[in-house]
């Protein structure tokens, strides 16, 4: 089998580190090649790396050219843009990505609507943690029911002490910064100002009862309904907590992108603090619920770290493409569209330390 030359850009970045962690075991499959616009930091010597400004660069294309697969690793992405991903659809060039911004999302399904036949590249967009590792264990989940899922819904606790940069905390609070979307009755509303915060609670397991829930506007909200066990869907919104997060503030981050600005860098700074004597949980708690007229379905799964769950979900999407696992077609595809093996990929994930348990 040929190597496939990947190029990984924002690969310096914490999310890009451990995705490479991760693929320099298939080095049998792939030479990897890292793309930054910052400094060139220590890196294993069989990684090449190169200088590149996506928004910048005028030669592009020509560097996209010379390799099989792009994985787009940096943030946020509200501010990354579309014409790489137009390059590379257009240029039989494979593109993943761990995007986790919901308008974002909407301009990336968009790009694949408008070049259904005139595109020879590929896209898959989403494979990060949210959406991606959690679009995965909602459709665990739904693959326990016996019947279409009518309703579902998505909670992440964020310990304080978890290892993250501010491009994963700015893209947590641009999903809710406006109004939030939820599904309803089938069709995406927005949640009024009032409830998107404070006014439920959720408890992710013993140790962590009742906390009170920031409501975001997640990219499942437009994919979920693409996979046939969730055509039925009636409602789904997301939230999450977020340790040490003063919830009088919630209504003021929404409103004013200086605190939005501000709240980043204190949360960075007070992670990048934490020691193993901290009150801070260094630990993050994913928990995803299908249910019907019937039953219900949990699925629950925890960790040290946040990026390292992007990573190893992002990284085992870009084997199972190299082995052929995943079924290459040009166009823009969401994890609902792709008909991978859950029990291979559940399989891939256990064999990293990510367990995810389901109760019926």
């Amino acid at each position: 089998m040929i190597k496939k030359k990947i190029l990984i850009v924002g690969g310096t970045g914490i999310a890009g580190q451990s995705i490479i962690d991760y693929l320099l075991r298939y080095n049998d499959l792939c030479e990897l090649v890292v793309a930054s616009r910052g400094n060139k930091i220590s890196l294993d010597k069989t990684i090449n790396y190169i200088r590149l400004d996506i928004h910048q660069s005028e030669n592009l294309l020509a560097t996209l050219k010379q390799f099989d697969i792009v994985v787009l690793a940096l943030g946020p992405f509200s501010e990354v843009g579309t014409d790489l991903y137009e390059l590379c659809l257009h240029n039989n060039i494979i593109c993943v990505d761990i995007n986790d911004d919901y308008n974002h999302c909407e301009k990336i399904i968009k790009i694949g609507q408008n070049n259904q036949k005139k595109c020879n590249g590929l896209i898959l967009t989403g494979m990060g943690l949210c959406p991606g590792l959690t679009s995965f264990m909602l459709q665990l989940g739904a693959e326990q029911l016996d019947d279409d899922v009518e309703q579902a819904w998505l909670r992440i606790f964020f310990g304080a002490g978890v290892s993250s940069g501010k491009a994963s905390i700015i893209n947590m609070f641009e999903g809710f910064k406006n109004e939030v979307k939820i599904l309803k009755h089938g069709k995406i509303h927005d949640l009024p100002s009032r409830k998107s915060g404070l006014d439920k609670s959720y408890s992710f397991d013993a140790s962590h009862s009742n906390k009170p829930l920031v409501y975001f506007s997640s990219p499942e909200l437009i994919t979920l309904c693409r996979s046939d066990k969730f055509k039925s869907l009636k409602s789904f919104d997301s939230a999450f907590h977020l340790q040490n997060l003063p919830m009088y503030l919630v209504s003021l981050l929404k409103k004013s992108a200086y605190f939005r600005r501000l709240t980043c860098k204190m949360v960075d700074k007070q992670q990048n603090k934490v020691k193993q004597s901290s009150k801070n949980e260094k630990s993050v708690i994913v928990c995803t619920t299908v249910a019907n007229k019937t039953s219900k379905v949990d699925c629950f799964l925890s960790s040290d770290s946040s990026y390292r769950l992007t990573g190893v979900f992002c990284a085992s999407i870009i084997v199972m493409l190299m082995r052929e696992n995943i079924r290459i077609t040009p166009g823009v595809f969401t994890f609902e569209d792709l008909n991978v093996d859950s029990d291979i990929l559940n399989k891939v994930l256990a064999n990293n330390n990510i367990r995810i348990q389901i109760n019926k």
